[in-house]
């Protein structure tokens, strides 16, 4: 750092954003987190659209356009392409479920013995589904209740669109506006922090792609291997998922077990039931072994940190943040890091 910035002006910075950080997630909690998602969202696309301008002559504003029409027509094609198929795999989910109550209901109707102790499913049949319907009760009284939220949530996501769209197209004024108001003592060592904490968010961001690739190329194999149906398919799509933290993982797995379960594989001798039991395990297998192994060193080792850093960084930021918490856990820590130093 710069002999200008005495230790004394070092910790009062330091403490001042720490404070003003507090301040923030404490008061605007809930603009906090699709602020957050729009300036991912425009750091993500900025990539785009600077090589469409370097090749093309553009300006910002157009090719800002262009890349979010682009993002929009491949929302709209992916939706028209997976629409039949989640509605073909929906079709026929009604017959599975009918096949696994009349196998529920069989084995409900044959007492177990274990050595002196005899078992009755009936009884146990009973309470799950006395606690399945009082779990079901309230969600069945609250429509009105999920449509506020639908709203609420489309709402959101059109202010991540906007506001990441305003950023790109306005990125150039507002470094410039930023620039001027930095006192020239403190340029040099503002400018170095800024191409080190773009070094951090850029290694971030490539090793979650990658990530997101190797857990998506595995699943091919793997439920290729065991005869899923539409095996491509679900992996590719478990591994879009995967760049999501937590939530992505048990997306994937719950359209993976509907698939199993209404289907079935394609040549394992083994019911459908058991199939849907054998993926769900899988999917809780390999997704332990990505948060415990893959995401540390593959996300970790480019973030430059150490793999229990990152595990316990990651179990932090989910009390704290939730979803967003377990994303951005690495980089922000990384970044800390380059700030206090």
């Amino acid at each position: 750092m710069s002999t200008r910035w005495s230790p004394f002006a070092k910790g009062v910075v330091v403490v001042a954003l720490l404070l003003a950080a507090v301040w923030l997630l404490g008061e605007f909690n809930a603009l906090l987190r699709p602020l957050i998602t729009a300036l991912i969202l425009a750091y993500l696309l900025n990539l785009p659209v600077t090589m469409l301008i370097r090749r093309t002559g553009m300006s910002r504003t157009r090719a800002a356009v262009l890349v979010y029409l682009a993002l929009l027509v491949t929302l709209v094609v992916l939706s028209a392409l997976i629409g039949p198929w989640v509605g073909s795999q929906v079709a026929e989910l009604p017959t599975a479920l009918s096949s696994l109550q009349d196998a529920i209901l069989r084995l409900a109707a044959q007492p177990i013995v274990i050595y002196r102790f005899t078992l009755n499913p009936q009884t146990v049949l009973e309470q799950v589904l006395t606690t399945l319907g009082t779990v079901l009760s309230p969600i069945a009284t609250s429509a009105l209740s999920l449509v506020a939220n639908t709203a609420q949530a489309l709402g959101w996501l059109l202010f991540v669109l906007v506001v990441s769209f305003l950023l790109i197209k306005d990125l150039n004024e507002l470094n410039r506006s930023i620039v001027k108001r930095i006192p020239p003592e403190l340029a040099s060592d503002l400018f170095r922090l800024g191409r080190e904490l773009n070094v951090i968010w850029n290694a971030f961001l490539r090793g979650r792609l990658i990530l997101s690739i190797v857990i998506g190329a595995a699943f091919v194999l793997i439920l290729s291997a065991i005869g899923m149906p539409s095996a491509l398919f679900v992996g590719i799509l478990t591994g879009v998922l995967a760049f999501i933290p937590s939530i992505g993982s048990v997306i994937a797995g719950v359209v993976a077990a509907l698939v199993a379960l209404a289907r079935g594989s394609t040549w394992l001798p083994i019911s459908n039931l058991g199939f849907a039991v054998m993926v769900v395990g899988l999917y809780v297998l390999l997704f332990q072994l990505e948060s415990l192994y893959l995401l540390p060193r593959i996300v970790g080792r480019r973030v430059r940190l150490h793999p229990i850093v990152v595990i316990v960084g990651t179990i932090a930021g989910a009390l704290v943040g939730g979803v967003l918490g377990i994303f951005l856990a690495a980089p922000v820590i990384a970044s800390a890091r380059v700030l206090l130093g």
